[in-house]
């Protein structure tokens, strides 16, 4: 049965439907993330109505205590966060154990808060150094431009000149060819 099929078949509210669509979240993040692991095989919902399962129960629990604190878009990233700081904590040769209630409470917050920290440091990084390349690349720009009039003030003012000119000139470094 799909999704949106479950929703009315059991007759969900639209907060009980934010917590359905938020365990197959779950259930699908932690396939992309941990694809080998089999104890989390049993992170699913039951057959019949998805209220009765323990992961709903959770993900209804995570809707109350973050009303207000995350967005609808975050929650994505929110589970990402989860998956991605406790697959990184080693014991021996293996992660730490992942469950599907490592996303509330208290722990879980920090966790978010953390990876959210240095989620954000970086996208500013990104931003920074892309600033810069555009500032070379307009450089260059300008660079081409002056280089372009300096040549046709000197050079081919008197002169008439056709297209096949321009193509050698261009191809020669004479000028430069300048895309706005």
């Amino acid at each position: 049965m799909l999704e949106e099929e479950k929703i009315i078949t059991y007759k969900m509210t639209a907060q009980e439907a934010k917590a359905f669509r938020l365990a197959l979240l779950w259930i699908s993040l932690t396939k992309k993330f941990l694809p080998e692991d089999r104890t989390l095989s049993s992170t699913s919902l039951p057959k019949g109505d998805p209220r009765k399962g323990y992961l709903f129960k959770l993900c209804w629990k995570l809707l109350r205590e973050t009303k207000g604190l995350l967005e609808d878009k975050d929650y994505k990233y929110y589970f990402a966060a989860q998956l991605q700081m406790l697959k990184n904590i080693n014991r021996g040769s293996s992660h730490a154990h992942i469950s599907h209630n490592v996303f509330v409470g208290e722990k879980a917050w920090i966790r978010w808060k953390v990876w959210k920290k240095k989620f954000d440091e970086q996208s500013k990084l990104n931003y920074t150094e892309s600033a810069v390349v555009s500032l070379r690349e307009e450089s260059n720009l300008i660079k081409g431009i002056n280089k372009t009039k300096k040549f046709f003030d000197e050079t081919a003012k008197s002169e008439n000149f056709e297209v096949d000119d321009l193509k050698n000139w261009l191809n020669s470094g004479k000028i430069a060819l300048v895309i706005l």
